[in-house]
């Protein structure tokens, strides 16, 4: 594409970029093909050139590299960080320093969670199907629509000619990070009729304790939506003692002409090990017996995304002319049972919730159709889309202790208490959205690129089933927000063969999740409020890419990207008063920067770093996440074809978060001295800059049959702390530092017949 004269064409996987003759020299065509990316334009084009910030990571990158969960995969992206919330119980990326802030699509199809908006990117989802992660930074509304609020992550799965057969892997792993880990998986790919039939298939199983932790023994305190109260801690620390979790995967794709079928069934029960309050889930004994209370090892939340999805794409018109038509059901299990206490003399058997009859779909349709012109120097892209997404009333059910024991407001009959205090924990909302959009590229010889587009979406409430007093405040329709027109425009110049400059503006918005809207304030979640309004977003951005030093000496290619962007959020949701409200705005400054040196002998080395700094009207400057940090990885090929080595080193500046200081000692009845934080106690905690290094080696044991890795995380046992994504000021579910894991190891094979 650097190039004025006409291109050869190279041709990928239901795909077609345009690749220069100076490029396709020996050993450079995987170079091309991974810059490739369509996520960016809803068609194939190339980093240098997309309208947005883009990063690409593939399959031979995760596996050389050792990741294992996608969490480590995107903490390699500039302006991306992986944290765990709520305890380890929510595990998501923030975005420039915003939590829940990318639109999770597998395959080009969304997966996000329309009532917790939580996204499954945890170990549930298997890196071993994954043909490449295309992650945009900053807003992709346009393209994209709802919730691609400051970046989208596209996982696009292999097809069946990547595996060209059987693949089986086994692992075992140990360590603090995670304990007693197993996991096999079985991967199936093959072309039937002249490939005319293409039938993927993939199965995995995984068992495993999670990270364990040792923390302040929180013995009780003022669950949500209670106002913030006082916090009591036991004065021996507790040790995480949580049952064993597993799950099973089972995924494929199958082909048949234009024609793909896409579908995914998950199942299982994860255990996590830290609760509310980052509070450990232990197997202490109840008070005053010598047996185990068996909810004390459970807290499980089970999140998985379950889907079908059937696509139609092809080309007409000499390949001017393409029309790609989805149709999909999605249902997102949301199964949780909270350990919010643990057991001891301030609550016997402690207090475990469970939430049923979570009922959580999306099903509709997309149609988008591309149009080059007969000198393809102009491309239209066009589409509409049409989904409805809607949630049951959510019933939660206290396991224990007695309800009565508890400040709720329980269910009674005459006499007594209702066992187990039946409360919903949200009520059944669902809506109707519908989304139209338009955008024009031209290209002017070869140097110029001038990109624009327009989208309308709009969400129309439906059935609900809110009590009176939610009802009588809301505006409108509960769901529906109000017609979203949203803009982007690009300019892409070629300044220099192989080298681009980019200037951009693109907006986001994501409307309030259900649980913002119709949660039940009476039981054991933050208030819903029904006349919440759309957080918007924008960005401002520049960047200068280049690749260049193809070919030159044992150099196959040296990649840049340095950017900045300006950020802009309204309406932000946050908790005030144990109620969602629209807070004020807020600023992101950033800049980002990615550089990847590809050597001869497949050895390779990037660097990532980010700068970021904001300010919030209503807290002043942000201060939750770090101002710099940068990720170091490097593969060398020691043995060719036989031996590679892999390192990885994350460093995280510091940052503060705030949290509840326990300052007095306090006697229970019975005499158990604790100490004890209350709501003025606040701090804010500066935590400490913190060096993650990953080591690892890959071996071909028989060649093309067997090989071996293994791989070593958190080797110097970093005792670091994740950010609070949330940055709330009067901390009431994350009242102490939110803890990362520490060292663990893992073992594997993989045979291939």
């Amino acid at each position: 594409m650097a190039q004025t004269a006409a291109p050869p064409e190279v041709v990928l996987p239901d795909l077609k970029p345009r690749v220069p003759e100076t490029q396709a020299q020996a050993g450079q065509s995987e170079l091309d093909i991974a810059s490739a990316v369509i996520s960016a334009a809803k068609g194939v084009t190339t980093v240098q050139e997309a309208p947005s910030i883009i990063t690409i990571i593939t399959a031979d990158e995760i596996k050389s590299r050792g990741f294992r969960f996608i969490g480590q995969v995107l903490t390699t992206v500039p302006g991306y960080y992986h944290i765990e919330a709520v305890g380890n119980q929510v595990e998501s990326p923030l975005v420039r320093g915003t939590q829940q802030a990318a639109l999770y699509l597998r395959d080009g199809v969304s997966l996000f969670d329309p009532v917790l908006n939580i996204p499954v990117l945890s170990r549930a989802v298997p890196l071993e199907t994954i043909k490449r992660v295309e992650v945009v930074t900053g807003p992709g509304g346009v393209l994209w629509g709802a919730n691609s609020f400051l970046g989208v992550i596209n996982i696009i799965t292999k097809d069946a000619e990547d595996v060209n057969g059987l693949e089986l892997s086994a692992g075992y792993g140990t360590g603090p990070g995670d304990p007693n880990a197993a996991r096999a998986y079985a991967l199936f790919g093959k072309t039937f009729f002249k490939d005319r039939l293409k039938v993927l298939l993939h199965a995995s199983f995984e068992s495993f304790r999670g990270p364990q932790y040792t923390r302040p023994a929180l013995l009780a305190g003022s669950p949500a939506p209670q106002p913030a109260g006082p916090v009591f801690f036991g004065l021996t620390p507790a040790q995480t003692a949580n049952d064993r979790s597993w799950f099973v995967d089972l995924d494929g794709k199958i082909n048949w002409g234009p024609l793909t079928l896409y579908f995914q069934v998950p199942f299982g029960t994860i255990n996590k090990s830290l609760g509310f309050s980052t509070n450990a889930v232990s197997a202490d004994p109840v008070p005053g017996t010598q047996t185990i209370d068996p909810l004390s090892r459970r807290n499980p939340w089970n999140f998985y995304d379950r889907y079908v999805v059937l696509e139609y794409r092809r080309r007409f018109a000499n390949d001017r002319l393409g029309i790609n038509a989805k149709g999909f059901y999605i249902n997102l299990n949301r199964d949780i049972s909270p350990r919010v206490f643990p057991s001891s003399p301030a609550i016997p058997r402690g207090l475990t919730f469970q939430v049923s009859d979570f009922d959580v779909q999306r099903f509709g349709a997309t149609f988008d159709i591309d149009y080059s012109g007969p000198f393809r120097w102009n491309r239209i892209l066009a589409g509409v889309e049409a989904f409805n997404e809607s949630t049951s009333q959510a019933q939660t059910t206290f396991l224990a202790p007695a309800p009565e024991r508890l400040p709720l407001v329980c269910p009674r009959t005459e006499t007594t208490v209702v066992p187990g205090c039946p409360l919903p924990f949200l009520f059944a909302a669902d809506r109707t959205v519908v989304g139209l959009f338009f955008v024009d590229q031209i290209r002017l010889r070869d140097r110029l690129i001038i990109d624009g587009g327009i989208r309308y979406q709009q969400g129309f409430g439906g059935r609900h089933y809110a009590p009176p007093r939610l009802e009588a405040e809301a505006q409108g329709p509960i769901g529906s927000y109000r017609p979203q027109v949203l803009g982007q425009g690009s300019l892409v110049a070629q300044l220099h063969p192989g080298y681009h400059l980019k200037l951009t503006w693109s907006q986001g918005f994501r409307p309030p999740v259900f649980n913002n809207l119709v949660a039940n304030g009476s039981a054991v979640a933050f208030a819903g409020n029904p006349n919440l309004r759309v957080e918007r977003s924008q960005a401002f951005q520049g960047e200068l890419n280049a690749r260049v030093l193809r070919g030159v000496g044992n150099i196959r290619e040296l990649q840049l990207r340095l950017d900045y962007s300006y950020t802009l959020l309204e309406n932000v949701i946050v908790v005030q008063n144990s109620r969602y409200q629209n807070a004020g705005a807020r600023s992101l400054h950033s800049v980002e920067f990615l550089g990847k040196l590809y050597l001869t002998g497949d050895h390779a080395i990037t660097l990532g770093y980010t700068f970021l700094t904001g300010r919030s009207r209503d807290s002043g400057r942000l201060r939750n996440f770090p101002n710099h940090w940068f990720t170091i990885g490097a593969v060398f090929n020691v043995i060719t074809g036989r031996l590679d080595v892999n390192a990885n080193l994350n460093v995280f500046g510091s940052f503060e978060d705030p949290n509840i200081y326990p300052v007095n000692l306090f006697t229970l009845p019975g005499g158990q001295q604790v100490t004890v934080g209350r709501f003025t106690d606040l701090t804010l905690d500066r935590l400490p800059a913190a060096a993650v290094l990953q080591l690892g080696a890959r071996a071909q044991i028989i060649k093309q049959h067997l090989s071996g890795s293994v791989q070593l995380y958190n080797v110097l046992n970093q005792r670091y702390y994740y950010p609070d994504g949330f940055y709330d000021l009067t901390p009431t579910t994350d009242t102490q530092p939110t803890p990362a894991p520490g060292f663990s190891m893992f073992v594997s094979l993989t045979y291939r017949p």
